[in-house]
């Protein structure tokens, strides 16, 4: 099963997987080309890449928000499901469909207010 989680900036979504992941759920992570400094909450979520490096990749899901971009390998989500019984994941609305119709009835999506 994955659980996506997705909501507004400060709904306590980081809080909640990073909580989740130290139950032992396992995350599967988003790329990123935002600017995440030395003590940034969501630098142990996001993977960043240079702008440069992020348009030169194939991501299954590429999407943007704030001026940066997100983007998910359909490799890392596969593998995950794979390998674990439980994920766990950020999104944004925009990824919603994609992932509904690569994992069909493993897919739930969580909206924090």
């Amino acid at each position: 099963m994955l659980y996506a989680l997705m909501g507004p900036r400060g709904a306590g979504k980081s809080t909640l997987i990073k909580m989740a992941m130290d139950l032992g759920v396992n995350y599967v992570p988003a790329y990123t080309t935002e600017w995440l400094h030395g003590h940034s909450r969501r630098g142990r979520l996001l993977r960043r890449m240079e702008p440069e490096a992020f348009n030169a990749e194939r991501f299954y899901v590429q999407t943007g928000c704030r001026g940066y971009q997100y983007g998910w390998y359909k490799r890392d989500v596969l593998e995950a499901m794979d390998q674990h019984p439980t994920n766990i994941m950020l999104i944004t609305e925009a990824a919603i469909t994609p992932f509904r119709n690569l994992l069909r009835r493993n897919l739930v999506t969580i909206f924090l207010m």
